[in-house]
């Protein structure tokens, strides 16, 4: 995320005249260094969900054919179940801020998907931001 912060306020800078150089060029890197962050993040969020999914079957069924142990499993379970709620959560909120990062670095006109417009990137970022809001103050 630094080399988005970086070419953030290089085009910040730009814009506001403190110095020569081309403000659509840079907020587009940044927009660009964005969306690689938010792809990596994406894949490692669904492989974290991979694996607490893979634990919380483990523990069922081992608790399933353990009746006895139940109650010595019960808080970690949920706590698991815990786990994989916020990797959906966070599955959503990284999807919805893709359609912005994606229109915004330009990838979208170049790779085909002309369809991301100005309503998918206000949708998308709302989900995203609401999801923020639903995680933070829960």
């Amino acid at each position: 995320m630094a080399i988005y912060w970086i070419n953030d306020n290089i085009q910040i800078l730009s814009s506001l005249k403190l110095f020569k150089a081309d403000s659509e060029f840079w907020g587009k890197m940044a927009m660009l260094a964005w969306w690689f962050g938010l792809v990596f993040d994406l894949i490692r969020i669904l492989r974290t969900y991979k694996d607490v999914s893979g634990q919380v079957k483990f523990y069922s069924d081992f608790v399933k054919n353990n009746p006895e142990k139940k109650d010595t499993h019960k808080d970690h379970i949920a706590n698991l179940k815990k786990q994989q709620k916020t990797a959906v959560l966070d599955i959503v909120k990284t999807i919805g801020d893709l359609f912005t990062a994606t229109k915004g670095s330009g990838l979208a006109d170049k790779i085909g998907l002309k369809w991301i417009n100005d309503i998918w990137c206000g949708a998308g970022g709302s989900v995203s931001a609401l999801i923020f809001l639903y995680q933070t103050y829960k």
